[in-house]
């Protein structure tokens, strides 16, 4: 999606997690292009992808906006579109944004979920997070997210009988339930099951914080 604003709603977020759980569908937005960390929505929703735009080396785009809410990064700056220059121009123009980047990652997405239509949504979105290209600074950061969508990668992740669902849940080695202070980054109490790790349960918590101390390694069970 190439649209985004700065005004949050609980009622359109409530919508994108019925589309994303109900109807097994995967929204995808661009970041926006303020370069500072501001929220744009529907981007900055928890179950829509938020994408942010990056150069021909590799490099954020200036004008890609970076918070805790961004998912991935795909190619956004001086990207050849099929909008010719003028009218009677043969020639197309060369465009910038994180409306560039966004397509790549649907792309993506989409040809990951052709080679295999069974998996759900939220599978080919931990597929295009985990086999994503780290960039930056070491593991998730607020720029890249993820890293740099690789299609390469994540066929071949799923190819390697990559499941959300593990056979086996791995052993917790500390588990708090609900504990006092933690809240979402919309202040509100979901009642979740706290770890010490990102691997423990489908359901990630990046962005969750206890008066701004941002638990990226969380994982909440709701």
């Amino acid at each position: 999606m190439s649209l985004g604003g700065g005004g949050f709603s609980q009622t359109e977020c409530n919508t994108y997690e019925r589309i994303f759980k109900e109807n097994d569908a995967l929204a995808i937005a661009a970041a926006g292009n303020l370069g500072n960390t501001a929220y744009s929505y529907p981007a900055s929703y928890e179950y829509v992808m938020s994408v942010a735009a990056t150069d021909v080396n590799n490099q954020i785009a200036s004008f890609s906006q970076h918070n805790n809410q961004v998912d991935i990064a795909a190619p956004g700056k001086y990207i050849l579109s099929t909008s010719p220059s003028n009218v009677s121009s043969t020639m197309y123009r060369e465009l910038s944004g994180t409306s560039m980047a966004t397509p790549h990652v649907s792309g993506v997405a989409a040809l990951v979920w052709s080679r295999d239509t069974t998996k759900s949504a939220a599978e080919i979105r931990r597929a295009l997070e985990e086999s994503a290209e780290d960039l930056g600074d070491p593991g998730r950061d607020n720029y890249y997210g993820n890293g740099l969508v690789r299609a390469d990668r994540a066929n071949a992740l799923l190819d390697s009988g990559f499941t959300l669902h593990p056979t086996s849940a791995p052993t917790l080695d500390s588990c708090t339930d609900d504990p006092i202070g933690w809240y979402d980054i919309d202040g509100e109490d979901y009642n979740c099951e706290w770890y010490a790790t990102g691997t423990a349960c489908e359901q990630y918590g990046n962005g969750f914080e206890n008066f701004g101390t941002i638990a990226n390694e969380a994982c909440c069970a709701c």
